[in-house]
């Protein structure tokens, strides 16, 4: 099972903190783009979406490692097209990540409790973004930029822990 994300999960975290001097170049890797599409998702919708993202963050394409999704999606031409590697996520990962997003906000327990009693008949499709950007982060992974949607896709960035820094939080 996935260690459970650390750190607040619910909004956005600062992508930099003002401790840290170096210049964008100078920077590692660490941020990790999880994207969730539609069958039918284009490239060009997907490719905005993660950009406005970015731009949101304040992260430079650079610091980006992977982008994260399900295994399912993983040779999705909109996912490919971004150029970064893809790192597959099982479903069950996945899911039970999702679990623990929704409970540190407090929608986790209610919202199953609801569709189990009946309630809740909105179709809702398994969460991907977020989970996948923070499992691909690994252990200590922030989400500085929650999901966002378009009309066929999902975006999340996540930072993952640097090792080391005082600043990361």
């Amino acid at each position: 099972m996935p260690e459970p994300p650390a750190g607040p999960v619910p909004g956005a975290q600062p992508a930099d903190s003002p401790a840290d001097d170096r210049s964008a170049d100078d920077r590692p890797a660490d941020h990790v783009v999880g994207v969730g599409v539609a069958s039918r998702a284009e490239a060009a919708e997907v490719a905005a979406l993660v950009e406005a993202a970015l731009r949101e963050a304040g992260v430079a394409r650079e610091r980006v490692a992977a982008v994260a999704t399900v295994a399912a999606r993983a040779g999705h031409p909109a996912v490919t097209a971004l150029g970064w590697p893809v790192v597959a996520c099982a479903p069950d990962d996945l899911a039970a990540v999702a679990g623990v997003l929704a409970v540190d906000r407090g929608t986790g327990p209610a919202r199953a409790g609801a569709q189990a009693a009946g309630g809740g008949s909105e179709r809702r499709r398994p969460a991907v973004a977020e989970p996948a950007a923070l499992l691909a982060a690994g252990p200590g992974a922030v989400l500085v930029v929650p999901k966002r949607r378009s009309a066929r896709a999902t975006v999340a960035v996540a930072r993952a822990e640097a090792h080391g820094d005082a600043h990361t939080q």
